[in-house]
């Protein structure tokens, strides 16, 4: 019985973008790396990690892709927002990058022995922990993928496992994450139910007590405008909420250029005038104003209290359903927020038409083994190491059915 390896490629293609570009050291071009300049040491590290891969588990290949406008943006338009705000501020021209995972993607698909799955409104994410439940109790599955959000796949098949291509090495939960406790958004192993309480910086998905008490400085400022109320869904909802935050200039922070650890602080602009008040740059630039003004940097205002919730604190709470319940119940916005975050981490909340979609795309997808096919890809790329590799890429025996168990490979 083959395995099946499910490579989340989406992970795999990022995380070899910034490895090819440390190693080819490509020149900029208006801030931007020239891509031409990588982009053949990216396509070597590539298939050089497909072949390993394939070579190493010996089954049936799938790389899972993300498609675009998913499911999770409709849901929540913030999702991975501050993704799409580093992209465009970093040094990488990533509608050239596309272009370039766009040739490979289509190179594999005419040529390579491996299946490929996109489909329209779901993430890598989806078609992991879709076809782990769907198979993970009758074949081995094996997660080829670095993304600490896949480990909670582990809890849905037996025959699922996880490889971390960076590490090496299989990764698991321990029994006590793995173990499965009941919540108000469901029956989740207490892996799950902490990713719910802790969001995912990562993805921009906000932690349990994100917003949910406001600063003290703000609470002055609310009560010099005759607003009593330390409630934050109550003062949100009142019409001058907009205004009241317009008034107390707060100046957005966004972090960026990640990837070497650098962050940068990137300011809203405003000016302030001679009369001493302060306007948007864009506003004085679009009402044409020509009054003298001067370039101001203020601190970023805190509009909500800091609430800290570490690891420490989450394991504490999913210790029992008692505990949890007592927690959620704990801040009125506290249940709410836990079922928000809960809909975007957990795999068991992908929308059931979505799961369909999955399943039928991938007993749908074939393979079209073309040798000739890769040889030609591999010489027009000068991909010269790969050239009399070629057998490495598909193992004739794998396609015969095996009379392995599954104890052969778990």
């Amino acid at each position: 019985m083959k395995p099946l390896i499910l490579v989340d490629f989406s992970h795999l293609f990022s995380r070899n973008v910034f490895v090819a570009i440390n190693q080819s050291n490509p020149r900029k071009e208006n801030g931007k790396y020239i891509t031409e300049e990588f982009s053949p040491q990216l396509k070597h590290l590539l298939f050089n990690s497909l072949q390993y891969i394939k070579n190493m588990f010996k089954g049936e290949m799938l790389l899972a892709l993300d498609s675009q406008n998913n499911w999770r943006k409709d849901f929540y338009s913030d999702y991975k927002g501050t993704r799409a705000k580093g992209k465009e501020d970093g040094d990488l021209n990533w509608d050239e990058v596309y272009c370039v995972i766009d040739e490979i993607v289509g190179a594999i698909q005419e040529n390579f022995p491996f299946k490929v799955l996109k489909v329209p409104k779901t993430e890598a994410d989806d078609i992991g922990g879709t076809l782990s439940s769907l198979l993970g109790n009758e074949r081995p599955v094996i997660l080829v993928t670095s993304d600490h959000d896949w480990l909670q796949n582990l809890t849905h098949g037996e025959y699922v496992k996880m490889y971390d291509p960076i590490k090496k090495e299989y990764v698991d939960l321990t029994d006590w994450e793995h173990t499965i406790i009941n919540t108000p958004a469901g029956s989740m192993s207490r892996f799950t139910a902490m990713h719910s309480l802790q969001g995912d910086s990562g993805d921009n998905v906000p932690k349990v007590t994100f917003e949910t008490e406001f600063s003290s400085n703000f609470i002055s400022y609310l009560k010099e405008n005759n607003i009593t109320s330390e409630d934050v869904e109550e003062v949100k909802n009142m019409s001058i909420y907009e205004e009241l935050i317009e008034k107390y200039n707060v100046f957005s922070k966004i972090k960026s250029g990640k990837r070497k650890g650098e962050v940068k602080l990137d300011y809203h602009i405003w000016y302030k005038l001679n009369d001493g008040t302060l306007i948007k740059k864009d506003d004085y630039v679009k009402n044409n104003m020509t009054c003298d003004f001067e370039v101001v940097e203020v601190p970023e205002k805190d509009i909500f209290k800091s609430v800290n919730f570490g690891d420490k604190k989450a394991k504490s709470v999913v210790e029992t359903e008692e505990s949890l319940n007592n927690f959620l119940n704990s801040h009125k916005l506290y249940m709410k927020n836990f079922l928000f975050s809960n809909t975007l981490v957990d795999f068991d909340k992908i929308p059931e038409e979505l799961k369909k979609n999955i399943i039928d795309a991938y007993n749908e997808c074939n393979i079209k083994y073309n040798p000739q096919g890769m040889l030609s890809y591999f010489m027009e790329n000068n991909l010269g190491q790969h050239v009399n590799q070629l057998a490495k890429f598909h193992d004739l025996s794998c396609e015969k059915h095996s009379t392995s168990s599954l104890d052969d490979f778990f």
